[in-house]
């Protein structure tokens, strides 16, 4: 057993050695996996991101409900009929928000506040906020929106959960272009070891022929170059592991302001250590099939006769 050990060890190093010789062709090679392995790895994160911000999203739904009353008594109508709401079971809380606050809102926020005093009168509606029951299931805030609706008080319904589907809908999309996203790179990268994996063996094509002819094991002549492939896939993803923290890094600062604006606590965080693992292992064995297929293919073509052990 040690003695197997040490033979894995001294090819390992070597293997090492002779990508340290030839600095350029390795980090060329290197550098194209690292590319190939962040594009879908940063996409990656920012879909888990924006999944995570619906999610906080749909944990409760609001109502907003635009109402009919006009007139100087609006704001007791309005509140009048809030209170009543209050009695449904469905419902949890209301809150009441007058044309008047609206307006200085909405002057606030967009900008045309000139504009806006221009204006005979105030054309925003009085507008209630409504809170349903956490313990609500999807059916029955569908058919809490649907009786609000037909109420004749309610001019016009404004239901959070749309939108919030349609979002989801638009991130499940995204994720599932993401994995076809993820299988192409990594053909990618099975070609792009192969091919380099390839050009190695050509190189070392008298090396392989004389220990043919001295009794070497196809295993024996394999090692060598499952190593090179494994070992180039592995850099490769520590590479791009360091590319998609620099770029998660970079836009942080630019996320992080445009959350703010939305009121929500969206962030972009590091690759964490089980993602890390998981990107390395699997860089590191579609490396090692590259180049098992590669050398196999090699081995069949020249009329090796070695042993298989």
């Amino acid at each position: 057993m040690k003695v197997y050990f040490f033979r894995h060890l001294q090819v390992l190093f070597d293997t090492l050695g002779r990508m340290i010789r030839s600095p350029l062709p390795t980090f060329m090679a290197v550098m194209v996996l690292s590319i190939a392995i962040t594009l879908p790895l940063l996409l990656f994160k920012i879909a888990e991101s924006m999944d995570s911000v619906s999610n906080q999203w749909q944990g409760t739904p609001q109502i907003s409900l635009f109402l009919t009353f006009s007139g100087v008594d609006i704001d007791s109508q309005s509140q009048s009929f809030g209170r009543e709401l209050l009695g449904f079971e469905s419902i949890s809380d209301i809150e009441y928000i007058s044309p008047l606050e609206a307006l200085v809102d909405f002057k606030r926020t967009s900008g045309f506040g000139s504009i806006l005093d221009g204006l005979p009168e105030n054309p925003l509606p009085p507008l209630l906020i409504v809170f349903p029951d956490e313990s609500l299931t999807e059916g029955a805030l569908d058919a809490l929106v649907n009786q609000l609706s037909e109420r004749p008080e309610v001019d016009t319904i404004s239901y959070d959960r749309d939108w919030i589907q349609r979002f989801s809908g638009l991130i499940k999309v995204f994720k599932q272009m993401l994995y076809v996203l993820a299988i192409l790179m990594g053909l990618g990268i099975v070609l792009i070891i192969s091919n380099t994996a390839h050009l190695e063996i050509l190189s070392r094509r008298d090396e392989i022929e004389i220990v043919d002819q001295i009794g070497g094991t196809r295993t024996f002549i394999r090692r060598p170059f499952l190593y090179f492939g494994m070992l180039q896939g592995v850099l490769g993803a520590l590479f791009a592991l360091v590319l998609t923290n620099i770029s998660l890094l970079v836009i942080g600062h630019s996320v992080n302001a445009l959350a703010v604006l939305y009121d929500t606590n969206f962030t972009i965080p590091w690759v964490g250590l089980t993602s890390t693992v998981g990107v390395v292992a699997a860089a590191g064995g579609l490396g090692w099939l590259a180049a098992r297929v590669t050398i196999g293919s090699y081995l069949k073509r020249l009329g090796i006769n070695a042993r298989e052990r």
